[in-house]
């Protein structure tokens, strides 16, 4: 089965993030990037298959952990998400110039992030 790690500050994001895609992977949720990324270091956590990710966090925020993760030769092929409520379109292209695979702005629809997952997972099985 797939992983996936939720990372986002706000815990009715990941909980419900987690709810909606539980039956089809195995979902880690995290409230920073910053303990994501001491989990992966300290062999706590296997390295994902897909990170969703926020930009709003406290500590590192999502452009430094997204450059961390592209960095790291065991996360740079992950697929990252970002998710967030910033909607401003030199931000998105920001985080996809920086390596993020695609980009969700909140409140999201349920079904259509579980269609994105599905696609970026699917993409990266492919490659």
């Amino acid at each position: 089965m797939k992983t996936i790690a939720i990372i986002d500050d706000d815990a009715l994001i990941r909980k419900s993030t987690k709810f909606l895609l539980n039956d089809e992977y195995l979902v880690d949720d995290f409230e920073s990037g910053d303990i994501f990324i001491e989990k992966i270091n300290s062999g706590e956590i296997n390295v994902p298959d897909l990170v969703l990710l926020d930009i709003m966090m406290p500590g590192s925020n999502g452009l430094e952990i997204l450059n961390q993760c592209k960095s790291d030769d065991r996360l740079k092929n992950i697929p990252v998400i970002i998710v967030s409520a910033r909607n401003e379109t030199a931000e998105k292209a920001i985080y996809l110039e920086s390596g993020a695979v695609d980009y969700v702005t909140k409140p999201f629809d349920f079904d259509d992030l579980r269609q994105r997952v599905m696609v970026c997972i699917q993409d990266a099985e492919n490659n």
